[in-house]
């Protein structure tokens, strides 16, 4: 069996993967250092250039985004319990964010569905909306604590789920409109 004394520790070790990195560069297809000296060299060298590190973990990431999220995908699948308890901090730490996202979500769901071209409506935006029709029912002028958003041209219809398509609208209204006409003339938020 080859052996290979390592370059930083200066300890003969079995010239296997086992104990050396793959080098396309060595005649015997091994690296110089043997895996812990390796690790300890470029721990080193990035304590020392932290930006490039962090230039090279972000590189890495944008050219490898599939494979990172099919990893997340298999250890999420493999840790549920985990997964529940870290989304459930996140939601007790951010109530008022983890529900405008909710909300956010089952809209861009519900539109991807319906296969319609534009669906650009974020949550900011649908703030703005409630906030210029005064947090109003754009249908009754009634004030409630939660409004849902009613699209004027309904999604079945062929509407978008845009900014100049939604209103907001009380419960009770939005469940008459359904996939009606609006139930009086709403001037849409352009802005």
């Amino acid at each position: 069996m080859n052996t290979r004394i390592c370059s930083v520790c200066h300890v003969e070790k079995p010239l296997t993967f086992e104990f050396f990195y793959h080098e396309k560069s060595d005649k015997f297809g091994f690296g110089k250092r043997c895996k812990p000296c390796n690790t300890k060299v470029v721990a080193a060298y990035y304590a020392a250039h932290p930006t490039k590190r962090l230039a090279l973990t972000f590189a890495y990431a944008i050219a490898h985004r599939a494979e990172a999220r099919q990893r997340a995908k298999q250890w999420n699948a493999t840790h549920p319990s985990e997964v529940l308890a870290r989304v459930k901090a996140w939601v007790k730490n951010h109530p008022e964010r983890a529900k405008r996202t909710r909300h956010a979500c089952t809209r861009r769901r519900r539109a991807r569905l319906a296969n319609i071209a534009v669906n650009n409506l974020t949550s900011e935006q649908w703030e703005t909306i409630k906030a210029s029709f005064d947090h109003r029912c754009a249908y009754c002028d009634k004030k409630t604590k939660r409004l849902e958003q009613d699209h004027i041209t309904p999604i079945i219809e062929g509407g978008s789920h845009t900014q100049s398509n939604v209103v907001p609208a009380c419960r009770s209204c939005n469940a008459k409109k359904h996939i009606g006409p609006p139930l009086k003339p709403v001037q849409p938020l352009l802005l």
